[in-house]
């Protein structure tokens, strides 16, 4: 098959749950099909700053064609329009669509390349709330698959939305519990027609963290918590740093790895390492107590799996179905409903290690049984087969 992805974001080194999935996908299909990827130049999805030059270029088989964006996002404008779609007054679709426009990636060169695309057997959509998805799908929806990796935010409840999840012709999701989410919000426009399957994501370590000393490289000389990702409050970090903090001064070590967002003050109990190298991060990962996953805005967690993996409990909001639907199938956690609960867990993990173990080793057993990207790339290319032969049929 020929393939074409439209993704927001592209390439090595750019850190996101999206675009490392669509990544690990794109080259596994690339040894079998025939992989090209649309994407612009952007690497922040904040700014849409460009930072890659334009043109093609070939990463692990797979032939990348980048766009320039037009205008990097206005914060001013976008916090407006955001405003008017959020807020408590009503308003239209016609907001919605200048919501979408702001949100961009503003990229005209990137969706007229999508509508230009006649070749591919399927394009594959990754991730619905931007502009080449909301903007570039509907135009050729018949082969159209989209990976919509929907949270359950405000946004999903847009018309935007809706409107979107009734055309693909097909859908990859990570887990049921995104589907069920974006069945409902097409539910009241008519309803998913396309195809589905739910493919999950896989998990590959690299070998080289098992040289890494954690404890020594970053001086940490007792038991310690685990966080990986992005500083923010969309990922759930205000509420983590609030429930540990209650926790008091016997408070397990929480250690904090990813970009600061929010300026996380110091605290006796409280590491922040900013970014590490991905060895480091695995070994970090590999030596903890366990993962804390705060945030309730996930389609899926990758680090959840690599936790898994690495036989390491997970500690989550039970608030993020996804999230919460992993823990229960692998059984390789615990969730919280509150700060209370959250003390309640964390405390007894850290001081159970055979309750860790026995959690370890079942969500070891889960990823090795569901995470491979061998048998998530097996799953989506036979969904998007079906695409393919399905629009080659139509009249």
């Amino acid at each position: 098959m020929k393939l074409a992805f439209a993704i927001q974001r592209y390439g090595e080194g750019i850190a996101g749950g999206a675009e490392a999935h669509c990544r690990a996908l794109c080259e596994r299909l690339a040894r079998d099909h025939e992989v090209q990827v649309l994407t612009t130049c952007a690497r922040d999805y904040v700014t849409w700053e460009n930072h890659f030059l334009p043109g093609e270029s070939a990463q692990g088989g797979v032939r990348v064609r980048r766009f320039p964006v037009r205008r990097p996002r206005h914060p001013r404008d976008f916090a407006e329009a955001s405003d008017r779609v959020f807020g408590d007054e009503p308003h239209g679709l016609a907001d919605e669509q200048a919501w979408a426009r702001e949100n961009g990636p503003d990229a005209p060169a990137l969706l007229s390349a999508i509508a230009a695309e006649r070749d591919a057997d399927a394009l594959v959509f990754y991730s619905w709330r931007y502009a080449q998805c909301l903007f570039g799908l509907p135009p050729v929806k018949a082969r159209a698959v989209l990976v919509p990796t929907a949270e359950a935010e405000p946004a999903v409840e847009l018309e935007l939305a809706g409107r979107l999840f009734t055309q693909p012709a097909g859908f990859l999701f990570l887990t049921p519990e995104e589907q069920a989410l974006v069945e409902r919000s097409a539910a009241r426009f008519g309803g998913r027609s396309g195809l589905a399957a739910v493919i999950g994501g896989g998990v590959e370590i690299p070998a080289g963290h098992a040289a890494v000393a954690p404890r020594a490289r970053f001086g940490l000389g007792e038991p310690y918590v685990l966080y990986l990702g992005r500083l923010d409050p969309n990922k759930g970090v205000d509420r983590l740093l609030e429930y540990h903090e209650w926790m008091g001064a016997d408070a397990p070590l929480l250690v904090l790895c990813g970009h600061d967002a929010i300026g996380v003050p110091e605290h006796p109990r409280r590491r922040k390492l900013g970014f590490v190298a991905e060895e480091e991060k695995y070994a970090l990962l590999r030596e903890a107590a366990a993962l804390l996953m705060p945030s309730r805005y996930e389609s899926l967690s990758l680090v959840v799996l690599e936790a898994f993996a690495l036989g390491r409990p997970v500690l989550a909001d039970a608030a993020c179905a996804p999230v919460r639907g992993l823990v229960e199938r692998s059984g390789g956690g615990l969730t919280y409903d509150d700060g209370l609960g959250f003390d309640l867990a964390l405390r007894r993990l850290t001081a159970d290690a055979s309750l860790r173990e026995r959690l370890g080793a079942r969500g070891r057993a889960f990823a090795e049984r569901e995470c491979d990207w061998d048998r998530v790339a097996s799953a989506a290319e036979a969904l998007i087969a079906r695409v393919a032969a399905q629009a080659r049929s139509a009249p």
